[in-house]
């Protein structure tokens, strides 16, 4: 069984179609019935839960029959009402599903991070790697950087895990304002971002 939180956003939508003729079950978990809709639009095969996983039910629900399962641990908070939001949702449902996966004897636990636990680049010549020290930028990259902690106490059980530190996602369900900027690249107009010295990915400025 694969089990995946966050499944109403963009991402775990995109995740969810990928998952939606998968073999074995597929579990999504989201927070509300409009989700729901989505969800099941998306992938009709898949049992759809909907609750907040802060409430230990819901979190109880999605866990129930999870051995052996794969779990793809992608919802999180990034713009919350209150500050106090990052530490009460990013960290403490890490917390919690990471204890679940280790009581229901899961195989895998897959955290959805970021790259925002490691801050800006020092120098524009300068590229992020896995093995870098963490500084957080902002709330939200200090709260992904605890979730990293946290999930990585894995380590020390039966449970795999595997954490992607994600800088950008795109996979059709992003919000307009990222298909717009991808769109002016795609037309060669691309933005310039400071002094367009940054380098590109093959390492050409």
């Amino acid at each position: 069984m694969t089990i995946v939180t966050g499944a109403g956003g963009w991402l775990g939508r995109a995740m969810s179609r990928e998952l939606a003729t998968a073999p074995e079950r597929v579990r999504l978990s989201m927070l509300n019935f409009g989700e729901r809709a989505q969800a099941s639009a998306i992938a009709p095969n898949a049992e759809v839960l909907v609750g907040n996983l802060l409430d230990s039910g819901a979190l109880e629900a999605l866990m129930a029959g999870a051995e052996g399962a794969d779990i793809i641990h992608a919802a999180s908070v990034i713009h919350p009402a209150e500050i106090s939001d990052f530490e009460r949702i990013n960290v403490g449902i890490t917390r919690s599903l990471v204890e679940a996966a280790v009581l229901s004897n899961a195989r895998r636990f897959i955290y959805v991070s970021s790259n925002s636990p490691f801050g800006f680049n020092p120098t524009s010549e300068d590229v992020f790697r896995s093995n870098d020290a963490y500084s957080p930028y902002l709330g939200y990259g200090r709260s992904k950087m605890e979730a990293e902690m946290i999930t990585k106490t894995l380590a020390e059980t039966d449970v795999e895990f595997v954490i992607i530190q994600a800088a950008l996602v795109l996979r059709g369900f992003q919000p307009q304002r990222q298909s717009e900027f991808f769109s002016t690249v795609r037309k060669g107009r691309f933005p310039v971002i400071g002094d367009g010295e940054q380098p590109s990915l093959d390492g050409v400025g």
